[in-house]
């Protein structure tokens, strides 16, 4: 599914005419009925004007790119503003990629091939890394963002501590252990995620 998002209804028509016969398209007029779109039919791509009321491209791009459900949807934006300063803006937001108007039909079928290609192979190199972790021989967990949420926690992990991957993936390390607040484990967590340096501990 391809979300078209522009106010101008005949860009709107124009966009899906192009990708319809490859792509199943749903369209919204601006960044909010986007955002409903979003949640409710979980697109594989966006395909966003930048100017818009209510809600413009880069508003709805920084909603959808800081929503840990929605952060891997590719976002490619569309504007009529030409130059290296327009498309530096917008990679800086977050976007996948970049259109300006006008732009071909070949053009426009060939960015968001090359978008959903990566977005499958990402998911395989990620598949892969979960089933390794799964089998591999040391109780390991992934935690995500500056929250540390726990997103995954392979069985040796689980049964180390005692709690099964229902009641760990979804919450935060602070609401599993909020026993320990106080001995500086939070602190070694935030200062991990925050400078990207490894804390190496033994029987801690």
């Amino acid at each position: 599914i391809v979300l078209i998002v522009d106010d101008n209804a005949d860009m709107r028509q124009h966009i899906e005419s192009l990708i319809e016969t490859e792509f199943e398209t749903i369209t919204a007029g601006n960044g909010m009925e986007a955002l409903h779109r979003v949640n409710e039919h979980k697109p594989s791509l966006v395909l966003s004007d930048i100017m818009m009321p209510v809600m413009d491209g880069i508003q709805l791009l920084k909603e959808i790119k800081q929503n840990r459900a929605t952060a891997h949807v590719p976002v490619i934006l569309i504007t009529a503003r030409a130059g290296d300063e327009s498309k530096i803006e917008g990679y800086e937001t977050g976007a996948d990629d970049y259109l300006v108007k006008p732009f071909s039909a070949k053009e426009l079928i060939a960015r968001v091939r090359a978008q959903l290609r990566i977005v499958r192979k990402r998911k395989e190199a990620e598949d892969k890394l979960i089933g390794f972790l799964r089998q591999t021989p040391a109780a390991v967990a992934i935690l995500e963002g500056p929250q540390h949420v726990f997103t995954f926690a392979n069985g040796l992990f689980q049964k180390l501590f005692g709690r099964s991957s229902h009641h760990l993936v979804g919450h935060t390390i602070r609401e599993i252990w909020p026993e320990v607040a106080g001995q500086h484990i939070f602190e070694i967590f935030d200062q991990v995620f925050q400078s990207g340096e490894p804390y190496t501990a033994h029987e801690f």
